[in-house]
């Protein structure tokens, strides 16, 4: 069980069975028992909604694409989703369109992301989003964190909203 409060850290529930590779990350992505990547550097934002960064991914994450996923809480059971982010063109409107109804039936706790704290317990988020982009060629700290944890090409960005309800 987790429960999330404005102004207050998350509470966590028992965790999982393998350790993050970076002990000094404070969060880490995974799928199931899977371990997919740390958190390594927190983008300037208060902590009471959520948190963003950018992600060290583990050998694990190869499969891993730009995507949304999300608790949909006015459905019955309240599962959990989550749908590709489409790469438009620049400039151009993204059109909504409607899930596939296999989508809209949920994930299984297998396929589900789950955010982990330094405790490896879970903490719960209403939405979590993937997605990459180009490690900045400008000289700077992003930059500079990039290259310290290896990350060369491109960055993946973990933005994550805390939930405010109580689960099991």
């Amino acid at each position: 069980m987790c429960f999330r409060s404005k102004g207050t850290e998350p509470r966590v529930s028992a965790g999982a069975e393998a350790e993050p590779q970076d002990h000094h990350a404070r969060y880490s992505l995974w799928r199931g028992s899977t371990h997919l990547a740390d958190l390594v550097g927190r983008f300037p934002a208060g902590e009471e909604e959520g948190i963003a960064g950018i992600l060290r991914p583990t050998p694990s994450f190869g499969d891993l694409v730009p995507l949304v996923q999300s608790r949909q809480g006015l459905a019955p059971g309240q599962p959990v989703i989550h749908a590709p982010i489409p790469s438009p063109p620049a400039g151009d409107p993204v059109p909504l369109r409607r899930l596939p109804p296999d989508l809209t039936k949920g994930l299984s706790r297998e396929q589900q992301l789950i955010l982990r704290g330094t405790d490896r317990g879970e903490i719960d988020v209403d939405v979590l989003m993937l997605r990459a982009e180009p490690v900045p060629v400008e000289p700077g700290p992003l930059r500079d964190l990039c290259v310290e944890h290896g990350i060369t090409d491109q960055m993946w960005v973990l933005i994550a909203r805390f939930s405010g309800e109580e689960t099991e």
